[in-house]
């Protein structure tokens, strides 16, 4: 991933992590819910590894699942 892209998707999971401050439902294994880890670990998940480890071609699909991930926290 070039640091453009990087960027970029920083940028988005910050806005997004903004967003669902305070937002996330409770779960029992957390005390407390950070959002920002939220969305890390959702990218993570998706996409087997982690964004930097992506390529730029991925970039459509990352800020994809971001945005699903804040349209619907859970």
């Amino acid at each position: 991933m070039n640091a453009e892209n990087s960027k970029l998707i920083r940028d988005a999971v910050k806005e997004a992590g903004d967003y669902l401050k305070d937002k996330l439902p409770e779960h029992p294994a957390h005390a407390s819910r950070n959002s920002y880890a939220h969305l890390w670990r959702g990218i993570k998940e998706e996409m087997g590894q982690s964004y930097k480890d992506c390529l730029d071609e991925d970039l459509t699909k990352i800020l994809s699942i971001t945005k699903h991930l804040r349209d619907n926290p859970a």
